[in-house]
């Protein structure tokens, strides 16, 4: 795609976002802008922040924050000047990289419980049967996930000979730090220990035997511990 009043040259991918603009201007005062088309004069470029962007011009005026966050910017003028948005917002470029994806939640946030244990039975003749104690501990819990990298800074070349204030002394902000990693998902919450057989009730008369004692339950198991956090995504470049 070829915009012949500023000489520029753009290339879409096939979802039609915008991936390369190249401008050679032979205006005498380019501007360029991320603000809003309706609150900008005419005659001004709208730079895409999907793009790598080349630029050359001899005199250019960047007005207000141009980010093209991982992407690369080249600008080659004689003169370059600065001058803030219509929202006071100053010049910059900002190719920083994008944030690292938090990992998704575990789909189940306790681990297993295991299944209750044999109660006992009381036996007026012969030996009785205790309850069984709890299953101490299910299955160990999940650790979380980790979160995903972040993607590295873009670049940011300038080449001129002269620069200008426009509205205020000259002013650009570069920034190309690296995306910060993802945050890991939550381990999972530790299972409930298993629960303790029941104890038997007593016995009444049988064969003669009066008064036979009921049984205590057993004990619970202890509960598993908690499954440990997922770690942060790595910062980009």
């Amino acid at each position: 795609m070829v915009d012949e009043t500023f000489n520029l040259e753009e290339v879409r991918d096939a979802s039609g976002n915008v991936i390369t603009q190249k401008i050679t201007s032979s205006m005498d005062v380019l501007v360029v802008t991320q603000e809003n088309a309706s609150s900008v004069q005419s005659g001004v470029i709208t730079l895409s922040p999907t793009a790598d962007i080349t630029i050359y011009a001899d005199t250019l005026r960047i007005r207000g924050p141009i980010t093209a966050l991982g992407k690369d910017v080249k600008i080659v003028a004689r003169v370059l000047s600065t001058e803030a948005d219509s929202k006071k917002n100053p010049a910059a470029l900002i190719v920083d990289g994008k944030d690292g994806v938090s990992a998704d939640p575990l789909p189940t946030p306790k681990g297993f419980t295991p299944p209750p244990m044999a109660n006992g039975m009381v036996r007026c003749v012969g030996k009785d049967t205790p309850p069984t104690p709890g299953i101490k501990n299910g299955i160990p819990s999940t650790p979380g996930n980790d979160g995903k990298s972040g993607k590295k800074a873009g670049t940011v070349h300038v080449a001129c000979s002269k620069v200008v204030g426009g509205d205020t002394a000259f002013k650009l902000h570069l920034s190309a730090n690296g995306g910060k990693g993802g945050n890991g998902s939550k381990g999972q919450d530790g299972s409930d220990g298993g629960k303790g057989g029941n104890g038997d009730n007593a016995c009444g008369c049988c064969l003669g035997a009066w008064h036979v004692h009921g049984q205590d339950g057993a004990n619970g198991g202890d509960a598993t511990p908690g499954g440990k956090g997922g770690d942060a995504g790595t910062g980009g470049d």
